[in-house]
């Protein structure tokens, strides 16, 4: 029996998803400011937040007694050594749709112009759709490393009863707490620790789908496409060729982001361990599946005209 994937069924399908994906991503991008501001000005002025533990700063403060040229440069270095705390990107990391291998340099007491050899070098899988959700209840959630063992700081409430009138209150707590995934402030990633072989390995690995994943556009999708074009030109457009490549590229379109997604997903399956409620869904995860799920949508529009096109030249040969 053949399975016929691309009809009428499946574009009202992905209509929907895609207007559910556009209300998910309107959601995600209000949620925040209705977390932060506590859902409306009126709602906000009736909390009350009481900070009973707060936490010496992460990094040495400069102060603002000194003159401003030397304030400049001495928060650029507390700002450098946080980076190699936290860890630099160095050579060898490669990345391919959303997820990479990535090798950080790391120092306690040193800047990014010490020498390598003061450096301890360390290798992981980044994961680009996993992000550290940042937002907080008084401050941003902070990510930072301190001898080499990864924390989040951020404040924790508890609702401790009513104050005057309807006035709710809660007692808050400044805490650092042990994390076990590293994060790439740079890029904003989630990263897994791997071995130095794991990392050479997934290079390959990653290396080879991207050059395939490349030769495939070129030739199925961008070469399906300009051969359309000329059929078009020659004055066959209705072809059982051009049917056939419209079809594969609006699949395609559709396919491989769902594929991409999907996969994403069962990473958070695979490595539960190190997934905490400190993170979330980047919304390049969605970008990525929104944009090719429309253009997939433009392609099966143009796979039933050429379709339905084809049918009434075919009938026509026959009554000739």
């Amino acid at each position: 029996m053949k399975l016929n994937f691309l009809n009428s069924r499946t574009i009202n399908i992905v209509v929907s998803v895609l207007v559910v994906s556009f209300g998910v991503l309107l959601l995600l991008s209000i949620l925040p400011f209705m977390i932060k501001t506590g859902g409306s000005s009126s709602d906000s002025s009736a909390t009350m937040y009481e900070m009973e533990k707060t936490l010496v700063p992460i990094d040495a403060l400069v102060p603002d007694s000194i003159s401003h040229r030397r304030f400049l440069r001495l928060t650029d270095s507390v700002k450098q050594r946080r980076y190699m705390k936290n860890g630099t990107l160095t050579g060898g990391s490669f990345s391919f749709m959303f997820i990479g291998a990535t090798a950080l340099q790391r120092c306690e007491d040193c800047s990014i112009w010490d020498n390598d050899k003061s450096k301890v070098k360390e290798h992981f899988i980044s994961l680009h759709w996993w992000t550290l959700d940042t937002v907080g209840v008084l401050d941003p959630v902070r990510y930072y490393v301190k001898e080499g063992k990864p924390y989040v700081r951020k404040v924790i409430c508890k609702p401790i009863g009513l104050a005057n009138g309807n006035n709710f209150r809660y007692k808050c707590d400044e805490l650092d707490i042990a994390v076990p995934f590293r994060y790439d402030t740079w890029t904003k990633s989630m990263l897994l620790p791997v071995s130095n072989t794991t990392f050479s390995i997934l290079n390959i690995i990653l290396a080879c789908f991207a050059i395939l994943f490349i030769l495939y556009f070129l030739y199925y999708i961008v070469g399906g496409f300009i051969k359309v074009l000329l059929e078009i030109a020659t004055g066959t457009p209705f072809s059982d060729r051009n049917v056939r490549r419209l079809k594969m590229i609006a699949m395609s379109f559709l396919l491989i982001p769902l594929i991409l997604f999907l996969l994403n997903l069962l990473i958070r399956v695979v490595f539960y361990k190190y997934f905490t409620a400190d993170l979330k869904l980047s919304t390049d995860a969605w970008g990525v599946f929104w944009k090719p799920a429309v253009l997939s949508v433009i392609f099966a529009a143009l796979y039933f005209a050429f379709k339905q096109g084809k049918k009434l030249k075919d009938e026509q040969d026959l009554t000739v």
